[in-house]
């Protein structure tokens, strides 16, 4: 079966011209979005609201080595062992090296994980894991915490949101090497008023990587049992991450 080159769908309705735009609302993507934000404007879109993405869902701790007894070496030979030869190992240093920093992080924005009488971050033990270096937040709601979190900080760092809207397509170009390169992406907006598309165009080449989970219901795309339509008319597409340009490729 042929698949078309382009999604059929109404015409385009209105642009808009941006530095960075970052596709997916969970903390990878808000993550990115503050990353870029200091620097550049950066418009988040997101398939639902800021705070209905997947990383909520996510009850279990965040594991670090951040009590001074532990060792990365022993976070690393716990994750191996539970992995059962299923771990890319340097992913595993890389991932481990990272967590402290990155719940440190997560502290700096605002985050409260659950904390001892003293005020030192409280930690915990999980499966698999030989010592105390699971962090929670209210018992287990460590990703509903992480999502406000990052959800209050973007807002308030200036990233705009577009919600209720999801990628149709990846708006190309030509570089000035002559090559084929993405500036943009088409998108769907959800509005209670007919359905509009939006072409988003940017002048730089930021943008996230973005897995994708079924734990939420805000989930479409290749996951999914969908075949591109051909027909004239409006059709739903699949979240997905690009590269981009300005809006002559560049």
């Amino acid at each position: 079966m042929r698949l078309p080159r382009v999604l059929a769908a109404p015409a385009v309705t209105w642009t808009r011209d941006v530095d960075v735009v970052v596709l997916g609302s969970g903390a990878a993507g808000l993550a990115a979005a503050l990353a870029a934000r200091p620097l550049r404007s950066v418009l988040l879109v997101t398939k639902d609201t800021l705070d209905a993405g997947s990383t909520a869902w996510a009850q279990g701790g965040l594991a670090a080595v951040l009590d001074p007894q532990d060792t990365f070496q022993a976070h690393v030979h716990d994750t191996l062992v539970a992995g059962a030869g299923l771990c890319n190992e340097q992913t595993v240093r890389e991932l481990v090296a990272e967590a402290p920093d990155a719940i440190r992080y997560l502290m700096t924005l605002g985050a409260a994980f659950d904390s001892e009488a003293d005020g030192a971050v409280s930690l915990t033990r999980e499966g698999g894991h030989s010592a105390n270096r699971i962090v929670h937040a209210r018992g287990d709601q460590s990703g509903r915490e992480v999502q406000r979190t990052l959800d209050q900080r973007a807002l308030a760092a200036g990233v705009e949101l577009l919600d209720r809207a999801f990628a149709l397509d990846i708006v190309c170009g030509i570089n000035s090497d002559g090559r084929r390169q993405a500036a943009g992406v088409r998108i769907a907006h959800n509005t209670p008023t007919p359905q509009k598309l939006a072409e988003l165009l940017s002048e730089s080449a930021i943008a996230p990587l973005r897995a994708r989970v079924r734990d939420g219901k805000p989930v479409t795309g290749p996951t999914e049992q969908w075949t591109p339509p051909v027909s004239e008319g409006p059709s739903e597409g699949h979240t997905t991450s690009f590269s981009i340009g300005d809006r002559d490729g560049n």
